[in-house]
């Protein structure tokens, strides 16, 4: 079972209804039940002053990210068969952002 703090859960609320917003019942069909290509692009600025990476924990951001959006297409993650997660240099919070991306994972097993 998973807790989350009041802040989190208004945050994955606010995702669910931004894809809601933004995907039609009609792009989701075709990945009902399909293995899943997902591609994560996190703009945000990952250098303190001295030019030092920052400590983040970026994997809980990820899952946080996946569990939302996939509960938000209502898709379950275990369909995730490629994931992969970029970190994009933004240097202006006005900037920060993130990018998901889920496309049919096509494997030799299925051809």
């Amino acid at each position: 079972m998973k807790f989350l703090k009041k802040e989190a859960r208004e945050l994955r609320d606010e995702i669910i209804t931004l894809v809601n917003n933004q995907v039609h019942e009609y792009e989701l069909k075709h990945l009902k039940d399909k293995q899943l290509i997902v591609n994560v692009e996190v703009h945000e600025n990952w250098f303190d002053l001295n030019k030092n990476i920052k400590r983040k924990d970026i994997l809980n951001k990820e899952k946080f990210l996946i569990d939302s959006v996939f509960k938000g297409l209502d898709l379950d993650d275990r369909q995730i068969f490629d994931c992969r997660f970029i970190k994009r240099q933004s240097n202006n919070e006005e900037d920060y952002k993130s990018i998901i991306t889920i496309r049919e994972y096509i494997s030799e097993l299925q051809t």
